[in-house]
């Protein structure tokens, strides 16, 4: 597993490069990655430090109410593309998608089904009755498919 040199094993590092030894030869005896010798050496060379650097935490791209109006869009318009939500947060798709997947929003909404009514029931019952003894060999029959678009198709 990575970890952190010390102060002191980066100090070493820059000594052993100023007296001639190669990064192999510098990983090798301080038994680091030959990686983390080069990293260091190079950071010396264009910082002239060997400080651990500042680590800035990454805002969060929306707020809780911006979150909350695009989780309700998505609720009422699933095929809105990511896109749209990441020019107007001037951000990733990525980031809108880990918000949504975060939230349990995904591209996999199963399509609702209809229940049959006391209606259908009787309809259906006197189809069957009606066309009992009708010859379906010559019929074309399909598949019904319950899905959602829009008028335009996929939108960008």
């Amino acid at each position: 597993m990575p970890r952190n040199l010390l102060a002191e094993e980066r100090e070493q590092i820059i000594v052993l490069h100023r007296e001639g030894f190669n990064i192999s030869q510098i990983a090798d005896e301080l038994n680091v990655a030959r990686a983390t010798v080069r990293r260091w050496v190079e950071r010396y060379e264009n910082e002239g430090s060997l400080l651990d650097r500042v680590r800035i935490m990454p805002l969060r791209v929306a707020q809780q109410p911006q979150i909350n109006q695009m989780l309700q869009h998505y609720s009422e318009q699933p095929f809105t593309a990511t896109k749209v939500f990441a020019q107007k947060f001037e951000c990733s798709v990525k980031t809108i998608r880990n918000y949504l997947h975060r939230n349990g929003v995904h591209n996999r909404t199963p399509a609702k089904k209809i229940g049959l009514t006391e209606e259908h029931r009787t309809a259906r019952l006197r189809f069957a009755r009606e066309f009992r003894d009708f010859d379906f060999s010559n019929a074309i029959f399909s598949d019904e498919k319950c899905f959602k678009s829009n008028q335009c198709g996929r939108q960008n």
